[in-house]
């Protein structure tokens, strides 16, 4: 059996096949969303016109000197080209001059993204005819006001002064806002180190917008004076299925049932060999297993394959890397955790292999055994009759309940 494992997002989208033995049982366990056809260019230009809370973009922009447009970075994978061609649409029929919109990519932490790149999420003809910018955490901030707690809010300059603001992202899990999309484009993806680094001091949950980090995200963007969000479920090709748009408070609090029923994923316990593949952030390959709980998937003495494969590599991470082997390391750095000693094997299954200290697997390392092929893991584990559970988009997984697996028994129990 040929198993097509989703890869290169954003990059051609080129499956990496994996040929698995006749004998073995192999359970897929996909989000429900995943076949969702993809909305067209006249699909997602209606959707935006019909805002939740807002004005349409072509009545609330009437009178603005400018604008500018915030996309997530290249380590996310919005499909930004159409959604942006609508809005840039609505922005000139409300009179915004075509030279006064530009963009800002939304890297929070991360390093800035090359033209390449920006070409990659916004297609050629924007980037030759529009500003494109990516956020500096660093520099070029301004204080916009504290949460209700007294802690400050930095956000971008450039985007703290434009005359109107929009905001691009999609909504998946994210342990440290609980659901990414809403406001989690400007809080981290706009906000200065250390209002990052607030951000990550907050707690951990997936799947949960009553976290501190979702309020706090949240009240940066109030504070910015966000004019309009749009957020987008993805299918398994990475194209839009689904977008919500208009205020950036509702968004996900008023879809958050059909958002977690569009990413409802079943799951199988007591795997022999269990792959969390990474389609949608394969350069932060360990996104795949933190806080999901598919590690408790894979029985005792069980494999685990952590898949993840663009050339992009790994993201840098300049609140959580580290920088070398001497230690040096961003200021949220906090160690690489131990994997579950109950594995027999823990693979890096990656046909871009980076072992740069960005990349955590959520590992110390002497666990993990590195592969760039897929035969390699076969000659560790064996081709004798195994159980194989694969989650092809592990990143995006609603398992019901917390959202999380951790010790559930099966449901099929």
């Amino acid at each position: 059996m040929i198993y097509p494992l989703p890869a290169h997002n954003l990059y051609g989208n080129a499956p990496v096949s994996i040929e698995i033995p006749d004998s073995w049982e192999v359970v897929v366990c996909d989000y429900a969303g995943a076949d969702s056809p993809a909305m067209s260019y006249d699909e997602i230009a209606a959707a935006i016109d019909r805002p939740i809370g807002r004005l349409p973009i072509r009545e609330a922009a009437k009178g603005k000197k400018d604008a500018i447009i915030i996309i997530d970075d290249i380590s996310r994978p919005t499909p930004d080209e159409l959604i942006a061609k609508a809005v840039i649409a609505e922005l000139v029929e409300a009179g915004v001059p075509r030279d006064k919109i530009r963009f800002m990519a939304a890297v929070g932490s991360h390093r800035a993204m090359s033209r390449e790149e920006f070409v990659r999420k916004l297609g050629e003809d924007i980037v030759t005819e529009f500003r494109v910018y990516s956020h500096n955490p660093f520099f070029n901030n301004t204080l916009v006001g504290h949460t209700d707690s007294g802690v400050a809010i930095e956000l971008n300059s450039e985007v703290v002064s434009a005359d109107f603001k929009v905001a691009i992202g999609n909504i998946v899990p994210h342990i440290t806002v609980g659901i990414a999309g809403g406001a989690k484009t400007i809080v981290p993806g706009i906000a200065s180190l250390e209002t990052i680094r607030n951000l990550h001091s907050l707690g951990e949950a997936r799947w949960d917008n009553s976290i501190g980090g979702f309020g706090y995200a949240t009240k940066g963007a109030e504070l910015l004076g966000l004019d309009f969000k749009i957020d987008v479920l993805l299918n398994k090709d990475g194209d839009v299925a689904k977008l919500y748009c208009g205020d950036v408070n509702r968004l996900v609090n008023e879809n958050i049932d059909e958002i977690k029923a569009f990413y409802s994923t079943p799951y199988e316990m007591e795997g022999d060999i269990v792959i969390a593949n990474n389609y949608f952030k394969p350069s932060e390959p360990n996104v795949a297993i933190a806080y999901n709980g598919i590690v408790f998937c894979v029985k005792k003495g069980g494999s685990l394959v952590v898949s993840a494969h663009t050339p992009l590599g790994a993201a840098c991470h300049y609140l959580m890397g580290i920088w070398g082997d001497s230690g040096i390391s961003g200021p949220h750095f906090k160690g690489y955790p131990v994997m579950a000693r109950r594995l027999k094997n823990y693979f890096a299954f990656s046909t871009y292999q980076d072992k740069g200290t960005a990349v955590t697997y959520q590992s110390a390392g002497e666990q993990l055994k590195w592969v760039h092929k897929w035969e390699q893991i076969l000659a560790e584990v064996g081709t004798e009759p195994k159980k194989l559970v694969i989650f092809p988009h592990a990143t995006v997984g609603y398992y019901g309940e917390d959202g999380n697996i951790e010790k559930k028994p099966s449901p099929k129990a």
